[in-house]
């Protein structure tokens, strides 16, 4: 069995129409702060924080996250997601999220920042009942260089697979090798360097509502490229690319208030940490 560099187990449970914690455990390089609650909705938000300032070659992380049927969970991180050299080795994360019935996570961490000459991989398995909600984006943005080329960092491989009542529904794969792939080129970035991704479900997601966001989100960001597709269950995925993180991450936000607008307006945006 591997030695974890950090390891966060985190639940939470319904209770007077509130969500509150339920298990809590870390141990290592992953910590989260105290609950709290920023609107009246009930929804309970956690910050995950890695002390250490970044991931270093060879680290291996695990989260396990649980939802609780009628839960709502808003789980990010303090700081962006950085990946330092890794010359020998590689940096892994492994993130299981299971939630229940009408259960709801709304994950939207940081983005991820792979400096020069580094690997990292992550896998999220993601365990849904069938009425659950889940609303999810990872931005990959370079980290400075010697060379200023921005992609030299080696690889960065991010993994969801989401599983329905215990049978995979969708899967979605994030590949980047800059040794290997003309990520400048057409089909990959196409002369960008910085990628979004995005899944929402929910019960109630459906053709019309992917088309009156996408419609939003050209309006808002006509300069921007991206897609939304309908996945085989209730929700789309979304991607993006630029060369802004702040518009990217405005890109997300704005995916999250239509999801408030339509699902729960009591809810104010999150702003950010800094």
């Amino acid at each position: 069995m591997e030695m974890m560099t950090g390891t966060l187990e985190l639940s939470v449970k319904q209770r007077d129409n509130r969500t509150v914690p339920g298990h809590i455990f870390y141990q290592g390089a992953l910590k989260v702060m105290r609950p709290q609650y920023l609107d009246d909705s009930g929804q309970v938000t956690y910050f995950i924080l890695n002390p250490g300032g970044g991931y270093l070659d060879g680290d291996r992380y695990a989260l396990t996250v649980e939802v609780a049927p009628e839960a709502s969970l808003y789980l990010t991180t303090q700081s962006a997601t950085k990946i330092y050299q890794t010359p020998k080795d590689y940096v892994r994360q492994i993130n299981r999220i299971t939630i229940g019935n009408q259960g709801e996570c709304i994950n939207l961490p940081d983005p991820i920042i792979p400096y020069e000459n580094s690997v990292y991989c992550q896998e999220q398995w993601v365990y849904l009942a069938e009425d659950a909600r889940y609303f999810s984006s990872e931005i990959v943005t370079p980290g400075w260089d010697s060379s200023e080329r921005g992609f030299t960092y080696r690889e960065v491989n991010l993994l969801t697979k989401l599983f329905v009542d215990q049978r995979l529904a969708v899967m979605d794969r994030v590949l980047l090798q800059p040794a290997s792939q003309d990520l400048s080129g057409i089909g990959m970035l196409e002369g960008l360097k910085k990628v979004a991704s995005l899944l929402g479900v929910h019960p109630e997601i459906d053709q019309e509502y992917i088309s009156q966001l996408h419609q939003v989100l050209q309006d808002k960001f006509p300069d921007l490229r991206f897609g939304l597709s309908m996945l085989p269950i209730n929700g789309y995925s979304l991607r993006a690319l630029g060369d802004n993180t702040q518009e990217l991450e405005q890109l997300i936000q704005q995916c999250y208030l239509h999801y408030n607008q339509a699902f729960c307006q009591e809810r104010i945006l999150h702003t950010r940490k800094y």
